[in-house]
């Protein structure tokens, strides 16, 4: 009866060994009072979201990308889309990680007409209540607020 009982706890060990060989790892634990700015990557916006394993793999610290486009680039995380204005500018020029959908554009160095860019593919255009004309965009509308008309321009 000995024999079966070691057996029995021999089984039992043997189990018990092979399952926690083969469980997940346990999860990072969060540090509450971590500077992350001393890394000189401040966690704001979206970022302070997400858990550290999202960056950190496998909870290696050393070596994480720094740069947007580093991560956001559709393998490790969403990037550009296909339709997005054709760019070599940093992410963070025109975007924030508070909102990625809501751009920020400096128009002032534009070379070209309002319609390269607004054409409703790459960013919006004219809207479908928008008054026929055959005029420029910036005849009656200002780069920064497109939605206010120029002074004397017809509604």
């Amino acid at each position: 009866m000995i024999k079966a009982w070691i057996a029995l706890l021999g089984c039992f060990l043997v189990a018990a060994l092979a399952a926690a060989a083969t469980s997940e790892p346990p999860p990072i634990k969060v540090i509450d009072r971590y500077d992350h700015i001393s890394t000189g990557f401040v966690l704001d916006g979206r970022h302070a979201e997400i858990g550290c394993d999202t960056c950190h793999a496998k909870a290696v610290f050393r070596g994480t990308p720094r740069t947007c486009a580093a991560c956001h680039n559709n393998v490790r995380a969403e990037g550009k889309t296909f339709r997005h204005i054709p760019t070599t500018d940093a992410c963070e020029s025109c975007h924030t990680t508070k909102d990625w959908l809501t751009a920020r554009f400096d128009h002032s160095g534009v070379v070209t007409n309002c319609v390269s860019c607004h054409n409703n593919f790459q960013a919006p255009g004219k809207t479908a209540n928008h008054p026929p004309t055959s005029n420029q965009c910036q005849d009656c509308h200002r780069a920064i607020h497109w939605n206010q008309l120029l002074p004397g321009a017809a509604p």
